[in-house]
Order: structure tokens, then C-alpha cells, then sequence
């Protein structure tokens, strides 16, 4: 008996997990809040982390690893590497604002630390049901 009631728990343990099922029409927007959080913006950027930024415009010269098709991973993964612990003010700003099916998000990096200050991020719209980010929104922010 005990057997079979864990069987059951687990059963239901793995179809909540699993969220609805195919075709429910149940299905959860990826981003949840209203309004949309600073959380949303870097949950939407991490999601979207293998798509590669625009060539052309504001990207041009900014990625800090000399990949010659940086993503957004690649893009905000090398400035968070040069947060390396020391003095001074590191942080990340980050937010969404819009409709649920367009959202105009930012999510900048800062490092402000005496003779060291420069801020960099992206600029983007998204499709906060869905998560994805449009490719052709992305724009490279900042200076530094």
C-alpha cells in the first residue's frame, strides 16, 4: 500500500512539474509578472543567450571575448567576467516595460571603481509570452 502511494506521488509529483499538458491551452506566459520585473529582463536575456547580435550598428567593436559572431551570452558573459572582485561599485541594472507580447527591455552591467567606470548592455523587445527575444530589436548599449 505504502508502494502505492508514493508511486502515486511521484506521478503527481512529475505531472506538476511537467506544467500542462500539449494542447491544454493551460499554457503559462514565460514572463509571469505584471509589471514586468528586473528578474524578467535577465530571465529573458538567459533564455535567449545563444542568439547571435546584429552585425553592423551599435555592436560593432563592443564583445569582449574577439568572437567574430558573439551572441548575448557572449556578449553580457564577458563583461560580467570583468566583475572580478575589488573595490569599488559593480551591479546590474535591468527591466522590462510594455505588453505582455511586446516588452522593451534593458539590461546594462556597471562597474564604477575610481579610474574604472563604464556601464555596457543591450537594448531589446520581446515577446514575454513566448520569451523570445526579436533579433532584429537587439542594440549594444553604453561606454566605458
Amino acid at each position: 500500500m505504502v508502494q502505492g502511494m508514493r508511486a502515486i506521488a511521484v506521478s503527481m509529483l512529475v505531472a506538476t512539474l511537467a506544467g500542462p499538458a500539449a494542447g491544454s491551452g493551460q499554457a503559462q506566459p514565460f514572463v509571469q509578472s505584471t509589471p514586468p520585473t528586473a528578474k524578467d529582463a535577465l530571465r529573458l536575456v538567459m533564455r535567449n543567450a545563444g542568439v547571435t547580435l546584429p552585425r553592423g550598428g551599435s555592436c560593432d567593436g563592443v564583445d569582449t571575448t574577439e568572437i567574430e559572431n558573439p551572441t548575448i551570452g557572449d556578449y553580457l558573459g564577458g563583461f560580467l567576467a570583468e566583475l572580478a572582485p575589488a573595490p569599488g561599485v559593480s551591479g546590474i541594472a535591468a527591466g522590462c516595460t510594455g505588453e505582455p507580447a511586446d516588452l522593451a527591455c534593458e539590461v546594462t552591467i556597471q562597474r564604477d571603481a575610481g579610474d574604472e567606470v563604464w556601464a555596457w548592455g543591450l537594448r531589446f523587445r520581446a515577446d514575454g509570452i513566448t520569451g523570445d527575444i526579436r533579433p532584429d530589436s537587439l542594440e549594444c548599449t553604453g561606454a566605458g
